[in-house]
């Protein structure tokens, strides 16, 4: 059974309004199924449905109760400040601003209500989706169409369909303008293309969809459930006063036009026939018009907002159904057979049901007949054998056991479809910031050119800052999407935002885009399925969704020395619980998936081993004119060793230059000690030792250099020194043996895993250990020609395709097991 998160406007208690919907959410919450329910509580609703409800689903998420919508992604751009010439606006400009700048204004009259209640549970919204990986999300009816702009992708959308509204309303006496109806057909488009699957009341409503919307998801018909035991639990009393009954939800235009049409109609012919007849008309919500209507009409009575209508057909004769137009199937008319009251009704309104005429009740159509016939019923005995066929008729297709089984079945056959979707996968790179973050972008930067390089069946999406994306290039067949935080898109929408906001306030409305109601949209517009946090993080407001996390190192455990409390503490948290949230973890050596499991106790099995892609820059070997014109054009002579870092401390730059100092008379006099990257600063321990002499003549120290004169200090330097006490990985690992270049490392960590035979190893801890290890790689030619070998023949195990395929298939797995 799915996951499913049912969002309402009307909480589904039983059995008022939503009590169809409560038995769906107790069949799926009693079949294996995890339900959660959102939506808004009103004063109205009755405290014990409402638990019932609350015993019934694993999760409620009500409105305005206490809520905590946990991190949620925030626009750095500030509001716009200075809107007065908004409140010079007239209010009717006011209005069509507001509904131009909502897109409200491509959707019919009532969606408005529907985004107020959106930004009112938005908050809910986000709670539940941070307390549970929900695989899908049941609808309401085409208004929620409006919704669907801020609803995550992550989740299979399934809609059901009480009634066709641009069909129905099209057949009304009076139809809404031409305007409103191309409104509500282009909604009810839009509902049935943006869903993963459909559910509707009656074949008949299923044909009449197919026909003139034409979805391309399946549609499967639930039928109208009753409960029949909780309507059949009082007898009918025997009273001789002849009541007839009407209920429904009376502000529903079908209803109100029903009523009316009855009130005007027919009510006096019948109390022509039958003057001490009288009338109950029980419902939620009765509209103004329908309580003047009762007002003025002889021997009826209104019983608005009943908490239990069972006593009301225990005392009714006759149940009417005067419906003129409508579409699904009328519920009414189910409790009517299960509490054992005999219907009238026009034929319009027993559509979608398999009924006869005087087998299950009564059709008729015109005025003057359906009087005659509701008082015939009012004066004789009620016949025993139609009702009794109206309660065979429910046991047989209008029971929760028959129904219900079907709409679950068609949210299981939507996650199914969205499980059978390409999965789309978001790269979270709002923390690179280039040239800053060392190993961790280039692993990045490989690996989404590798997979732009082969990969046309998936859809990326890349979110991150401008600079992030300056000068990435990718083919056509790469299906991907780039977000900017930083765009001009971004801070127009910000604008919009303010002034939709500040609208809102002066109009008297909720705040129609509140940072809540913000983040779902920016979720939906991100529209992934996965994230893949690269960082050895996913960043919070992104952990409530499937995700992958790539675990670089737990080195602040090992050397806290290096770093601040503060950092120690940031680290343990968010790593931690990234782990601990993430789908699953690719760690980037054998090394640190157990250190993972050791430190945190994450299992082996949910941990897989990725190693980092080899860069693609360094895997072409330019020409030796090529390197010698790079080298001159920095100033560099052979013979030197070179070591690319930035000055972080577990890179050991004391060390190295201690050791250098210690070999310097063993070394050549134009022997050097290449050097890139950031500049030392004036604090780090290495930076005092720059100004030995006898280090400073043997050192060279370039700064950033660009891709190519990296490769060519590769090439040219006699060997990779790489004395860094803690790794991952070690990328210049791979891009020494790439470009045949000797490497002088140490045993611990992930290195031996990583360089295996390519490495001369010794103790880097040892200043004395790794001067010793340099004279040594300095003089033997031969053991230097030995590593360059053991390197060529090593790199066959970092296979660019194959690390990149392996990457990909835990996005399948993540994306399949989110949709299981």
């Amino acid at each position: 059974m799915p996951r499913t998160l049912y969002i309402t406007t009307e909480l589904p208690y039983f059995p008022g309004q939503g009590g169809m919907m409560a038995l769906h959410m107790r069949h799926l919450s009693t079949n294996g199924g995890l339900v959660g329910v959102v939506g808004p509580r009103y004063a109205h609703q009755p405290e014990d449905a409402l638990q019932a409800i609350r015993d019934t689903v694993h999760r409620s998420y009500w409105w305005p109760e206490h809520c905590n919508p946990g991190p949620i992604i925030a626009r750095d751009h500030q509001p716009i400040r200075n809107l007065r010439w908004v409140d010079r606006l007239p209010t009717r400009i006011k209005w069509w601003l507001l509904r131009r700048l909502t897109g409200l204004n491509r959707h019919p009259d009532g969606a408005l209500e529907w985004r107020i209640v959106l930004a009112r549970i938005a908050p809910k919204i986000l709670e539940a989706l941070g307390e549970e990986r929900w695989n899908s999300v049941l609808l309401s009816q085409s208004c929620s169409a409006c919704w669907f702009p801020f609803l995550p992708k992550s989740m299979a959308r399934c809609i059901f369909f009480h009634d066709i509204r641009s069909d129905y309303l099209r057949r009304s006496p009076k139809p809404p303008s031409r305007s409103q109806l191309r409104k509500i057909l282009a909604e009810e488009l839009s509902a049935v293309r943006e869903v993963d699957g459909i559910v509707v009341v009656s074949e008949l409503d299923r044909s009449r969809m197919l026909g003139s919307l034409q979805p391309s998801c399946p549609v499967e018909v639930s039928p109208i459930c009753i409960d029949l035991d909780y309507f059949a639990t009082r007898q009918h009393s025997d009273v001789a006063e002849p009541i007839v009954l009407f209920t429904g939800h009376l502000s529903h235009p079908p209803n109100v036009d029903a009523l009316l049409y009855f009130l005007r109609d027919i009510w006096p012919l019948i109390l022509r026939s039958k003057p001490d007849a009288r009338m109950k008309v029980v419902g939620l919500l009765p509209a103004q018009e329908v309580v003047t209507a009762v007002e003025s009409a002889t021997r009826v009575e209104l019983i608005p907002n009943a908490k239990d209508i069972r006593p009301h057909f225990a005392d009714a004769r006759v149940f009417v159904v005067p419906m003129r137009y409508g579409g699904g199937v009328r519920q009414k008319i189910l409790e009517a057979w299960a509490a054992g009251v005999p219907i009238v009704s026009t034929t319009m309104g027993a559509e979608g049901l398999s009924v006869e005429d005087g087998v299950h009740l009564w059709l008729r159509d015109s005025s003057a007949d359906f009087a005659h016939q509701t008082v015939a019923l009012l004066m004789d005995p009620v016949p025993k054998h139609v009702v009794e066929s109206g309660r065979e008729l429910i046991s047989a297709l209008h029971s929760p056991v028959r129904s219900c089984p079907r709409m679950a079945a068609q949210l299981a056959v939507s996650v199914s479809r969205k499980r059978q979707s390409a999965p789309r996968v978001l790269f979270d790179l709002r923390w690179l910031q280039p040239g800053k973050v060392g190993g961790v972008e280039q692993m990045t930067y490989e690996l989404v050119d590798e997979l732009a390089s082969f990969d046309s069946s998936f859809e990326y999406r890349l979110y991150g800052s401008r600079s992030v994306f300056k000068h990435w290039k990718f083919p056509k067949s790469f299906k991907h999407k780039i977000v900017c935080t930083d765009s001009l898109r971004d801070r127009l929408r910000s604008g919009r935002d303010s002034i939709i906001n500040h609208l809102s306030a002066r109009l008297s409305l909720p705040p129609l885009m509140s940072p809540e109601v913000g983040a779902l949209k920016s979720y939906a517009r991100l529209d992934f399925t996965v994230v893949h946090g690269l960082p050895s993080f996913v960043h919070p407001d992104m952990r409530r969704f499937p995700a992958v996390v790539t675990i670089h190192d737990l080195q602040h455990l090992h050397l806290p020395q290096f770093f601040s409390t503060a950092d120690i503490a940031t680290r343990e948290r968010e790593y931690r619980e990234s782990c601990r949230l993430a789908s699953h973890v690719i760690c980037v050596s054998e090394f640190t998936r157990h250190d993972v499991h050791l430190r945190y106790g994450v299992p082996l099995e949910k941990m897989t081993t990725i190693w980092n892609l080899p860069p693609r820059l360094t895997g072409c070997r330019p020409s030796r004119s090529a390197v010698r014109r790079l080298l001159a054009g920095m100033g560099v002579e052979p013979p030197f060793l070179f070591y690319p870092a930035q000055p972080w401390g577990h890179k050991n730059h004391r060390g190295l230059l201690e050791a250098i100092r210690l070999a310097d008379s063993s070394l050549p006099k134009n022997y050097k000690l290449v050097l890139t990257g950031p500049p030392i600063p004036l604090h780090h321990p290495a930076f005092e030792l720059l100004n030995d002499p006898l280090v400073r003549r043997r050192v060279m120290h370039l700064g950033y250099r660009t891709p190519m004169e990296v490769v060519a200090l590769y090439c040219a330097a006699d060997a990779l020194v790489f004395p860094s006490l803690f790794e991952g990985f070690g990328i210049p690992l791979i891009e020494a043996m790439q470009l045949g270049c000797p490497i002088v490392c140490g045993r611990h960590t992930s290195l031996t895993e990583i360089a295996g035979e390519a490495a001369h190893y010794t103790d880097v801890a040892s200043p004395d250990a790794l001067a010793e290890a340099i004279i040594t790689i300095t003089r033997d030619a031969a053991l230097r020609a030995r590593l360059r070998q053991a390197g060529t023949e090593n790199l066959r195990r970092f296979d660019r395709r194959a690390l990149a395929e392996k990457t990909r298939s835990i996005y399948v797995a993540v994306h399949e097991q989110h949709f299981a």
